[in-house]
């Protein structure tokens, strides 16, 4: 009887014991989960700022990769074209040194044993506007046996001192008369009528 007595007493005390450490259980890992959900907010937030620095790191990468403190220059014809034309003697060079000098013939006209060439260099300005600082053209003129005679050269300044005339060319196939003018807005508008049912 003691025995059981004694068997209930620390049966109690054992299952006083077990809640007591079922408690503390509960409340340590609470604990470790709250720090845990704490410590996964904090990486959150750390991801998040690496995310936005590699963000920002990635756009100044863009941004300083297509910038360039160098002048962007496009060729167009004969690079340095009028270094090239002081090379050439006039009643010595042929038509074989010109074509080794200055490359194949852009503009050939036969008739007047002409060849022209053309460098004309563009940048663009900081806004973006193209802007042409170099517009050379240069004439070649050669006799029958294929020697230079004559050089004209045209550079930009003298090009815009050329005067173009204020005439106009009239036609002479078709003038404008009222049936022709009556004619053309009949056709327009039967195009116009046809392009809407075609819709």
């Amino acid at each position: 009887m003691v025995l059981a007595i004694l068997l209930k007493f620390f049966d109690k005390k054992i299952r006083n014991i077990n809640i007591l450490l079922f408690k503390l259980s509960t409340i340590w890992l609470l604990n470790i989960f709250g720090s845990l959900e704490s410590i996964r907010v904090l990486l959150y937030k750390f991801s998040m700022f690496i995310l936005k620095k590699l963000f920002v790191l990635l756009l100044l990468t863009l941004f300083f990769n297509s910038c360039t403190l160098n002048k962007i220059d496009k060729v167009h014809g004969v690079s340095n074209l009028k270094n090239k034309i002081k090379i050439i003697k006039i009643n010595e060079t042929n038509k074989n040194d010109i074509i080794k000098l200055l490359g194949p013939v852009i503009i050939k006209d036969e008739e007047e044993m002409r060849w022209s060439y053309f460098e004309v260099r563009e940048t663009k300005t900081k806004y973006g506007k193209k802007d042409i600082y170099i517009n050379d053209y240069t004439e070649i003129f050669f006799n029958k046996y294929g020697i230079v005679k004559k050089i004209e050269i045209y550079d930009l300044a003298s090009m815009n001192k050329i005067k173009f005339t204020n005439k106009k060319t009239e036609s002479l196939a078709v003038r404008d008369t009222f049936s022709k003018n009556l004619l053309n807005s009949t056709r327009k508008r039967m195009e116009n009528a046809r392009k809407k049912f075609d819709k």
